[in-house]
């Protein structure tokens, strides 16, 4: 519970830019995700058609 209260505190003090920051990263994280989900999808594709 305390590194909760610590980030919230944090927020608090960095006001919108820490919000926005936080929204960026989550958003780059879902972005990776479904890039290699993508590039995995595409290799087994290439690999059932090699079959």
């Amino acid at each position: 519970m305390d590194a909760i209260t610590t980030l919230m505190e944090a927020l608090k003090a960095g006001g919108p830019y820490a919000m926005a920051a936080i929204f960026i990263f989550g958003w780059w994280l879902e972005r990776n995700d479904r890039r290699e989900k993508e590039v995995h999808l595409r290799e087994r594709c290439l690999v059932d058609r090699a079959a």
